[in-house]
Parts: C-alpha cells; sequence; structure tokens
C-alpha cells in the first residue's frame, strides 16, 4: 500500500511501512501542490529521505515490495550517481532528487523509451512553471538557457523479455547553489529557476513530473511523446562529438534526427550514416 494513497488511513499505514524501513520526516506537500492533477491517487511521497540505515540504501533494496507507482523525493542526497557510474553533484536544499518505480508490461525494447518519457515529463514542467524554454539534449538531458539543469538514469532488471522492475531516477537543480556551482560545473550547469521560494518550487515542481511522467508511461507507443521529444531535441542539425565508451576518442557526425525507437540519427563525414541506441555526446566546439 506504499505505492498508491486514497485515504488517511491508507496514509497513516504506508507512513508506518516507511519508518520501519528507515525512512523520516515523511510529507505530503506535494501531493496537494497542483490541485485537480491526480498525482495524489497513485503517489506515496517521501519528501526527504535522512537517517537511513548505513550503508546508504538504493531504491533497488525495496523494489519488491513496493508497488508500482512509488515514489521518492529527496532535497539532498549523499552519493548521487550519475550515468556511467559518474557522481552527481546533489548539493542541500536547492535541487529535487527522485525515483519513481515502474513495473512496465512491455517488452525490453520499449523500457528504453522510459528515459526519453522522463526527459519530456522534467521539460514540460520545467517549461509550465518557469515560463522558460526546456529543451532535451539526447538521450538523457534537460537544458535551458544553454546549461544543463537536470539529468536522468533508468535503471531495471530484466529477465528475458520481462521486466521485474524499473526505477527511473531524475536529479534537477532548481536554484543555483549557495555559493555556486563547484568548478568542474560552472561552465556547464545551471539551474531551472533564478530565484523564488525553494519549498513550493520543489513541491511543484515533484508533483507536475511524476504526473507527467506516469502519463506518458501510460502510452508509450504514442505520437506526443515521440513528438515532443522530437520538437525539443538541441542536436538536431548540428556538429557533434560522439564517445562510444569513457575516455574514449571522439568521433566526429552531424545530428540528422531522432527515429521512431528514440535513437539518434547520426551522419558521419564519409557519408556513413548511423542509429545510436547509447554513448555520450556532446555538441562539436566550433
Amino acid at each position: 500500500k506504499l505505492g498508491r494513497i486514497h485515504t488517511w488511513k491508507q496514509f497513516e499505514e504506508a507512513y508506518g511501512m516507511a519508518r520501519a524501513v528507515g525512512f523520516r520526516n515523511i510529507n505530503v506537500d506535494i501531493m496537494s501542490a497542483l490541485p485537480g492533477q491526480s498525482l495524489a491517487s497513485y503517489v506515496t511521497t517521501l519528501k526527504k529521505l535522512i537517517s537511513l540505515p548505513k550503508p546508504p540504501v538504493h531504491i533497488s533494496a525495496y523494489s519488491l515490495i513496493l508497488e508500482e507507482g512509488t515514489v521518492l523525493i529527496a532535497a539532498h542526497q549523499t552519493a548521487g550517481r550519475g550515468r556511467r557510474g559518474r557522481s552527481f553533484y546533489s548539493p542541500q536544499s536547492t535541487g529535487l532528487y527522485m525515483s519513481i518505480l515502474l513495473r512496465p508490461k512491455v517488452s525490453a525494447q520499449k523500457i528504453l523509451r522510459i528515459t526519453p518519457a522522463a526527459a519530456v515529463a522534467a521539460a514540460q514542467t520545467f517549461e509550465d512553471i518557469s515560463g522558460e524554454s526546456a529543451n532535451i539534449k539526447w538521450v538523457n538531458d534537460v537544458y535551458m538557457r544553454g546549461r544543463k539543469v537536470c539529468g536522468i538514469l533508468t535503471e531495471a532488471s530484466i529477465t528475458g523479455e520481462d521486466a521485474r522492475y524499473v526505477i527511473m531516477g531524475i536529479g534537477a537543480n532548481l536554484l543555483p547553489p549557495e555559493g555556486g556551482f563547484p568548478p568542474e560545473l560552472r561552465d556547464t550547469a545551471g539551474s531551472v529557476f533564478t530565484g523564488g521560494d525553494a519549498k513550493t518550487l520543489f513541491a511543484k515542481t515533484a508533483a507536475g513530473i511524476a504526473d507527467r511522467f506516469m502519463s506518458l508511461c501510460a502510452d508509450l507507443d504514442g505520437r506526443e511523446l515521440l513528438n515532443e521529444y522530437r520538437r525539443r531535441s538541441i542536436l538536431v542539425g548540428r556538429e557533434i562529438d560522439i564517445y562510444r565508451v569513457i575516455g574514449g576518442q571522439a568521433e566526429r557526425a552531424k545530428a540528422e534526427g531522432i527515429d521512431d525507437g528514440f535513437g539518434l540519427v547520426v551522419r558521419f563525414p564519409d557519408g556513413r550514416t548511423e542509429t545510436l541506441s547509447s554513448g555520450e555526446v556532446t555538441v562539436r566546439k566550433v
């Protein structure tokens, strides 16, 4: 019952379960952040994850006992992880860090569409609340004002063609961190908002992302998701560098489009084309 909350009695039961496994300071502010939306019907929000058992516990440790749709939300991470084992900068009180547990009844191939769905949900939410445009760098980063404001990491446990669970993790810089970003991020990182009340922005953004994400995941084959992802791409038509492995040599190419499976279609200088399903890409510096 931790994943779907309809009544105060169910919330009290979920609250007790969450405390039993080590979560503290459970808050329901986010459930009423966007009145009229369906968030409260399928989400339990755990606003801060503190006093966790040592060593730190990942949501996957509870993946078999939590219901689909469970959302864990934190205002701070002590060991945030990004793609390819990188650390993810997660300062106190200026960011939003959330994980959503899914049990999709789709093929392993279609599970790859969950990351684009999260990117679109985040971009739409940022744009709606801030009034500024938000775009996507294939495959999992959201950019505003030319800077990265959000990253997404999707993990899955798959047996054959069936997914036991999928965890969509998202980290967003809502406001500029106190003292600014660390030196290695100052030239590339930005924040969704330039100012405002942190608690209000936290609640509205979390509610908006969760609501949109769950709606998009209900129709991963839908043209709305694909069209929105394509429309927001910052790579199409630009010269890029492709890195197939960490620390590998860059391959120069031009991004020509996003195919129906959310692969990045690229053309190399010799005329060859290829559709990428994974890898690291950056806009080539002129």
